[in-house]
């Protein structure tokens, strides 16, 4: 399909294909999101602690992948199960073109997916780290060149390689300086008291609309606990492991 760019990445969190099922009683199953069994698993019990139940993401990647690096020598078993785990976390993201429903699941069905542990051991009294560079073959990386040589990129001044979850990350983390960068026009030598009388009032009026523009609300007005994306900006570890996940499947094209 030359006419037609695509990409297999980590899902993104909102958009889960499938998800894990650890039941009390039973076999770890992959399931689709209306709870068909797709995949059983062998009986794994680190599964409960690592990922537990719930949908298959990027993010689970992320979360797999830090397990992974310090249990790299596991049976051919669990082994399995790591790689259908990842399969099913992946999601097909179309660049360029159209693409049929049955296209999709067809190549998603055909992906296969590898996982290669990179190494450090001592030798001759100094490390030897094996690192391994993924080159991607889908041509998107000459894509992406394109589209920022082209000025295609969007918005001005995003960042190269970002979804706009990681904007708002970005955003929401730097409220603080943000609100120092305020506070410090405020400090300024001759500022009227006037003037003074409204710093508290302008740095909470561009805190609640950075708030506005990057959580989602409740129709009560109050933050959504439950929706996914604020709980990746809220919660640092979360969205740690979502960059893990981004990377480590070339998401980041």
């Amino acid at each position: 399909m030359p006419d037609k760019n695509y990409v297999v990445v980590g899902a993104p969190v909102d958009q889960p294909r499938c998800m894990l099922a650890i039941p009390e009683v039973g076999v770890p199953e992959i399931r689709d999101l209306d709870g068909n069994t797709l995949t059983q698993l062998h009986p794994d019990p680190s599964l409960g602690t690592v990922l537990g139940s719930g949908p298959l993401t990027v993010e689970s990647i992320g979360k797999l992948m830090v397990h992974m690096s310090e249990h790299p020598d596991v049976s051919d078993e669990i082994a399995d199960n790591r790689v259908k785990i990842v399969k099913a976390s992946l999601a097909f993201l179309p660049k360029k073109g159209q693409f049929s429903d049955q296209q999709r699941e067809a190549i998603l069905d055909a992906t296969e997916v590898q996982i290669v542990y990179e190494t450090r051991e001592k030798v001759q009294g100094t490390d030897k780290n094996v690192r391994i560079l993924v080159v991607p073959s889908d041509h998107t990386l000459a894509a992406g060149e394109a589209e920022i040589l082209q000025g295609l990129t969007g918005p001005e001044g995003d960042p190269p390689l970002a979804y706009p979850l990681d904007r708002y990350l970005m955003l929401y983390a730097r409220r603080q300086q943000i609100e120092a960068i305020i506070r410090g026009y405020f400090q300024k030598p001759g500022t009227s008291d006037e003037i003074l009388a409204i710093e508290d009032d302008l740095v909470a009026y561009v805190d609640a609309e950075i708030e506005n523009a990057i959580l989602t609300k409740t129709p009560a007005g109050d933050v959504d606990p439950d929706d996914v994306k604020n709980q990746i900006l809220t919660t640092p570890v979360r969205a740690f492991h979502r960059a893990v996940g981004i990377y480590a499947t070339n998401m980041c094209r």
